[in-house]
């Protein structure tokens, strides 16, 4: 990844901005010329973490990219190598969409937490989501959005209780203050690509 676009936003700093949003409905009577319905939406990363339960620095793992839990329990697992179950799992059960394929099982950090407001007509939504960062695997320093879904478990809260993860840092130290540390580990992450 390109380090200029890398560290040209931090996730964690405060960003609220407005958008107008169009949807398109189509009539009642079934008439296939379209409504439209304009509706404000409001991005705000200003979250309250006191509140939520995942919060900046937490270390999270991804589950699997596909659903193998009814073969789980069974002899493969203990039969198989961990390429055959692999292929196995791959061909035989079913895709997790909401696990990407580069992050199965793989760890990640928090970097920040956002909310949508939308202002509809009909009634006021908020929807919430979740900034990453990937820290291993095949895309370390990936940074994505997850909206509305966690794919992932946690592993540990910052300040960290154990060093059983600080080899995910690649030798940044974890220091005491988190955004401070966050900050560190995407300039670490950013200047490796």
């Amino acid at each position: 990844m390109n380090s200029r676009i890398f560290l040209k936003t931090k996730p964690w700093e405060k960003e609220r901005y407005e958008v107008i949003r169009e949807t398109f409905k189509h009539s009642l009577r079934g008439n296939p010329n379209l409504r439209t319905s304009n509706y404000r939406a409001v991005y705000d990363s200003e979250i309250d973490y006191e509140k939520t339960f995942w919060n900046l620095g937490d270390i999270v793992k991804f589950g699997g990219a596909y659903h193998d839990y009814q073969i789980k329990n069974t002899w493969r697992y203990w039969y198989y190598k961990k390429d055959d179950i692999d292929n196995y799992i791959k061909n035989n059960c079913l895709r997790n969409e909401k696990t990407p394929l580069y992050a199965a099982h793989q760890y990640a950090i928090i970097l920040s937490r956002y909310k949508w407001i939308k202002y509809k007509w009909h009634g006021i939504y908020r929807d919430y989501g979740t900034v990453i960062m990937m820290l291993s695997g095949s895309k370390v320093g990936h940074i994505r959005r997850f909206y509305a879904c966690t794919p992932w478990s946690r592993i540990d809260i910052y300040p960290y209780a154990s060093n059983t993860y600080t080899d995910l840092f690649q030798g940044t130290s974890v220091g005491s203050d988190v955004k401070n540390f966050l900050e560190r580990l995407m300039r670490k992450f950013g200047n490796e690509n």
